[in-house]
């Protein structure tokens, strides 16, 4: 083992970035510590058919739910998405810019504020308001 991966193994919190076909051993090492780790993904990737396999075929809310997901999209076809995707899943039409992208993921777990399992718990009050509640706030975001 070395000095890295001796702290990957013992950090509570991880940032994996992949490209392309690459996020196939990143969900495999999410699924092995789900629960256990907050491991965020920044996905690049320019294929439409590889994304929407991955977002239709594999429950990324059950593995993700208190990491952040970025997925950034560089191909040139409108995606096909499913109707409801985890609110820690956000989509970008563009090139990442790492820098920024990472330092926004370390800063709000540093700070606390707007952590995914938060925005699970206020879709989650929403999902579960009167159906006239929802409509009231669905109006006023």
């Amino acid at each position: 083992m070395t000095e890295f991966s001796d702290k990957a193994i013992t950090t509570s919190n991880a940032i994996a970035v992949a490209t392309g076909v690459g996020i196939t051993p990143t969900l495999s090492l999410m699924m092995n510590y789900a629960g256990r780790k907050r491991i965020n993904i920044i996905w690049v990737c320019r294929d439409p058919g590889l994304i929407e396999y991955i977002l239709h075929k594999v429950d990324i809310s059950a593995i993700t739910r208190n990491s952040y997901t970025f997925i950034f999209y560089t191909g040139q076809r409108e995606l096909s998405l499913p109707k409801h995707l985890p609110v820690n899943i956000f989509i970008f039409r563009s090139r990442p810019n790492l820098e920024n992208t990472i330092t926004g993921i370390v800063t709000a777990i540093h700070s606390g504020e707007g952590l995914p399992e938060e925005m699970y718990e206020k879709q989650e009050k929403i999902a579960n308001s009167p159906f006239r509640k929802r409509v009231m706030i669905a109006m006023y975001r």
